[in-house]
C-alpha cells in the first residue's frame, strides 16, 4: 500500500527526531557518561563523538542516498540507533569506556545517517520548508518531554535511564520507515559534494553552509556543557533537571514561529535576528550564575536555535535549488557541533568554563557574516 503524502511526511518527522535524540539530550548523555568515568572538564569531548559520528553519516550518505532502498535503509540505521544506547548503558555498568565511546560514535554515525535520509524525503514533499519546520518543532516537543522525565530517570537510575527509553524510541520509529517514499530520486552523474564544490557559481552555497556549520559549533558549544557549567556554579541537580526541562519549552515556539514566517520573512532577516539573539542569550553565561539567569540564557538561546533552523535550511535550498546543498548541510551541521565541544575543552584549561561562552559567540559572529556574504554574492 503506497502511503499518502501525510503518513510520509509523518514518518521522516519520526524519523527525524529520532535520529537526532542523542544531540537534544546531551547534556544528560554527557553527564550520565562522563560522571562514573570522572572525565571533569574534558567531558565535553564525548559531544564531539556524537557530532562526529552525524557529521561523517551525513556527508558518506550522499553515496547512497541516490539509489538505496529507503525504507530498507531506515529499518537498518534505526536497529542500530537502538543498539548503540543498550551498548552504551552495558559498557558504563561494566566501566568500559572505550566500549561506551565507540558506541556513542556508532549510534551518532546512525542518527546521521537516518537524519539525513529524513531530510531528503522532507525535501520531496509540496512544502519543504514547513516539513523542515515540523521536524524542528517535533525535535524541540521531544526535547521538552524527554528531558523531563529521562532527567528523573537518569538521577535515579544513571545512564540506563536515559539509554533504555531512548532505544525503545528507536524500535517505535522503525516501524514507521515502511512509510518512507520507496525509491530515491535518480542518482546524480557525479557526487554532490564534487558538484556543489567544483563550480565558482556555488560559491555563496559554501559560504552559507559553512555559515551552518558555524552555528552548530556554537550550539555544540553551548548545549553540551550547559548542564556542567550550571553544576560549577554550584546549582543544584533538581534545579539543573528543571531549568533543562522547561527552559527547552520555548523552542516550540520558535519552530513553529519560523513555520508560521516560512513564506513571509526573507531567510536573510530571519537568520540575523536568530544570530543575535542567541549571541544574547551567550552573554547571560558571562554573568553571576543562578538558576533563573540559566533558564533566561536557554529559553532564549532555545528559541533562536529552534527559530534558525528551518531558515537555515530554507537558505541553502534557495541559494542551491537542485538539492544538493541542503543533502549536505547535516555534515557541516555535525561538523561544527563536533569542533565546538572541542574548542571548549582545549581553552577550559585557561578559561574554565567561560570558554563556552567566548567560543559560542565567535562562532555566532562567523556564521552571521558568512550567511550576509552569501546572500550579498548570490545577489
Amino acid at each position: 500500500m503506497t502511503p499518502t503524502p501525510r503518513q510520509t511526511t509523518v514518518a521522516a518527522v519520526s524519523i527525524s527526531v529520532v535520529a537526532v535524540s542523542g544531540f537534544l539530550l546531551l547534556p544528560l548523555l554527557v553527564a550520565a557518561v562522563a560522571e562514573p568515568f570522572a572525565l571533569g572538564e574534558a567531558a565535553g569531548s564525548l559531544g564531539s563523538l556524537v557530532m562526529g559520528g552525524f557529521a561523517v553519516a551525513a556527508l558518506a550518505s550522499l553515496a547512497w542516498l541516490g539509489r538505496a532502498d529507503w525504507r530498507r535503509v531506515g529499518r537498518w540505521l534505526l536497529a542500530v540507533k537502538a543498539a548503540s544506547w543498550l551498548v552504551v548503558w552495558l559498557a558504563v555498568a561494566e566501566q568500559l569506556f572505550w566500549l561506551a565511546a565507540a558506541a556513542i560514535a556508532v549510534g551518532g554515525v546512525a542518527g546521521g545517517s537516518a537524519y539525513a535520509l529524513a531530510l531528503s524525503a522532507l525535501a520531496q514533499g509540496a512544502q519543504p520548508a514547513r516539513g523542515f519546520s515540523y521536524s524542528v518543532a517535533g525535535q524541540v516537543g521531544f526535547q521538552v518531554v524527554a528531558l523531563a522525565v529521562c532527567g528523573r530517570l537518569s538521577a535515579g537510575y544513571g545512564v540506563a535511564g536515559l539509554a533504555v527509553p531512548l532505544a525503545l524510541c528507536s524500535g517505535a520509529a522503525l516501524l514507521l520507515a515502511g512509510r518512507l517514499p520507496l525509491r530515491s530520486p535518480p542518482a546524480q552523474p557525479r557526487p554532490a559534494a564534487a558538484v556543489l564544490f567544483g563550480r565558482w557559481q556555488s560559491a555563496p552555497t559554501v559560504l552559507a553552509l559553512f555559515g551552518c556549520a558555524l552555528f552548530y559549533l556554537n550550539i555544540g558549544a553551548y548545549w553540551s556543557y550547559l548542564k556542567l557549567f550550571g553544576s560549577s556554579a554550584g546549582i543544584a541537580a533538581e534545579q539543573l533537571a528543571a531549568v533543562l526541562a522547561y527552559g527547552v519549552a520555548s523552542g516550540l515556539l520558535g519552530a513553529l514561529l519560523a513555520a508560521w514566517l516560512a513564506e513571509r520573512l526573507a531567510a536573510a532577516s530571519a537568520l540575523w535576528l536568530a544570530t543575535l539573539g542567541s549571541a544574547v542569550a551567550v552573554a547571560l553565561l558571562l554573568l553571576p550564575a543562578s538558576p533563573w539567569l540559566l533558564f533566561g540564557s536557554l529559553a532564549l538561546y532555545k528559541f533562536c536555535w529552534n527559530f534558525s533552523l528551518p531558515f537555515q535550511y530554507a537558505a541553502v535550498s534557495r541559494l542551491d535549488p537542485s538539492g544538493r546543498g541542503v543533502a549536505l548541510t547535516p555534515a557541516f551541521h555535525g561538523g561544527g557541533g563536533a569542533l565546538g565541544p572541542l574548542l571548549v575543552a582545549l581553552l577550559s584549561g585557561h578559561y574554565g568554563y567561560t570558554a563556552v561562552a567566548l567560543v559560542a559567540l565567535a562562532a555566532l559572529a562567523a556564521s552571521g557574516l558568512l550567511f550576509a556574504a552569501a546572500f550579498v554574492w548570490r545577489r
